[in-house]
């Protein structure tokens, strides 16, 4: 009979907290037109068919995405192990000192590894000469009942491997003094990165991103090695003049998109990581599943990505300004206490203020990079570097600062660095920027034995 009792009361409170937890919503679902409102007036598509409208249809004849599935399918089928090896840029020394092998050992170990990735490097060849790319995402992501769409998906997850193979075998092939072959496979990392969609979360979109940033610190290395060859600098122009920078609208656009579809699949406590004892448990589901408690999380997650967009810089490339505004819109939704912005936080964990930066250490690369292979070609011309920067019509800005790159000359080479900043919003005093030395930008470009390129 106690036990009886005791039920009942748990599921007279469960449901008079349903009651009240239902009215303290009705709020937030009654100002979801006006918000959606705002939304559209951003460009924001409101659904998964708005989005697709947006997005270009490639003709089968024109689709890498059917080489990639086919790359894919065969780069799962390798060890785990040979994954590593190919990973580990030092892997010829790691490996003959942990298993005491000889040198020649380990080189031949690894080559047997680099002839097992082959079959895939040449589906990826031909992947990445065809001009565009449609995967044919399914927004509505059915299969996903959770939030995990803002992980990295099994497509993306391969993608980010075999670029990071790609980068170690680059770095590798240019030691050995293979500037074309090393050049080739920072050419396919950058074809791969143009055919990533767009509107990808800002997760995926960061993984893409940095792809890129490796593939252009292994490019200078090669510059740096053979300074001399023009045609290898032309190469190296062109090349970097194809690296991709991510919009950050489009990454939003996505992300709204999903986001808002995900919200639409909850079925149950368990879906938002919620896992409460019976009978509370079909109390909440029976509580979540409404049509109400579904629209106040769409509300709160339409008003925080409206909220955030509004309060971006007008100018697309002021990276400061973009990581500021998802640093502070990230910091006032934790510290909201509502269970209406549960969900928003979930959803939130995409929105990470790396990617930005990310976005401007990228562009800070170009710059530095094209900037270097202007003094080159000047140097290779009149037979002495430049004793500062020249304004030659190029951006040879630091982005982040807005002020010219820190040129300087050392012995018979010189060094260039730039300066990305990062958001420290409680330093002491009341400051809010420092610079960060691990993230500074330096790129040294010592004299080198010319070495003629493959």
């Amino acid at each position: 009979m106690i036990v009886s009792w005791g039920c009942l009361l748990v599921f007279l409170c469960g449901f008079g907290g349903f009651l009240l937890l239902a009215k303290m919503f009705q709020e937030d679902s009654a100002r979801l037109p006006s918000d959606l409102e705002r939304a559209r007036k951003l460009g924001l598509p409101l659904s998964v068919a708005e989005l697709q409208n947006r997005i270009e249809r490639v003709p089968d004849s024109e689709n890498a995405a059917f080489f990639y599935r086919k790359v894919i399918s065969q780069f799962r089928k390798l060890p785990f192990s040979l994954l590593n090896d190919l990973n580990d840029y030092r892997w010829v020394q790691v490996k003959r000192r942990s298993e005491r092998k000889s040198a020649a050992e380990a080189q031949r170990e690894r080559n047997k590894a680099v002839k097992e990735f082959d079959p895939v490097k040449k589906l990826l060849r031909q992947a990445t000469c065809l001009p565009k790319c449609d995967f044919q995402t399914n927004w509505n992501r059915p299969e996903v009942p959770d939030f995990s769409m803002y992980q990295v998906s099994s497509t993306d997850g391969a993608f980010l491997e075999m670029t990071s193979v790609l980068s170690t075998e680059a770095r590798y092939e240019a030691e050995r003094g293979d500037i074309k072959s090393a050049l080739e496979d920072l050419n396919m990392i950058v074809h791969m990165a143009r055919h990533a969609s767009p509107y990808g979360s800002p997760l995926r979109q960061n993984g893409v991103t940095v792809s890129q940033i490796e593939a252009l610190f292994v490019l200078w290395q090669i510059i740096a090695q053979d300074w001399n060859d023009g045609e290898l600098l032309d190469k190296a122009e062109s090349l970097i003049k194809l690296t991709r920078i991510s919009s950050i609208a489009h990454l939003y656009e996505g992300g709204f998109v999903e986001g808002r579809a995900a919200i639409g699949r909850i079925r149950s406590l368990k879906d938002i990581g919620v896992y409460p004892p019976e009978p509370i448990n079909q109390i909440g589901n029976a509580f979540i599943e409404s049509q109400k408690m579904k629209e106040a999380f769409d509300a709160r997650f339409v008003r925080f990505t409206v909220n955030l967009l509004e309060s971006m810089p007008q100018n697309p490339e002021d990276w400061v300004g973009i990581q500021t505004a998802i640093a502070k819109a990230g910091n006032d939704l934790e510290s909201d206490r509502g269970l209406d912005s549960y969900v928003t936080k979930l959803l939130n964990r995409s929105y990470s203020s790396w990617t930005p930066i990310n976005c401007g250490k990228l562009q800070t690369l170009q710059r530095m990079l094209l900037t270097s292979i202007d003094i080159l070609r000047r140097r290779n011309a009149s037979g002495v570097l430049p004793n500062e920067l020249v304004d030659s019509g190029l951006p040879n800005q630091d982005p982040f600062t807005h002020k010219p790159f820190h040129y300087r000359r050392i012995a018979d080479g010189f060094t260039i660095s730039g300066m990305p900043w990062s958001v420290e919003p409680n330093l002491p005093g009341g400051k809010k920027w420092r610079l960060n030395d691990g993230d500074q930008i330096v790129l040294r470009f010592p004299a080198f034995k010319h070495r003629s390129a493959n």
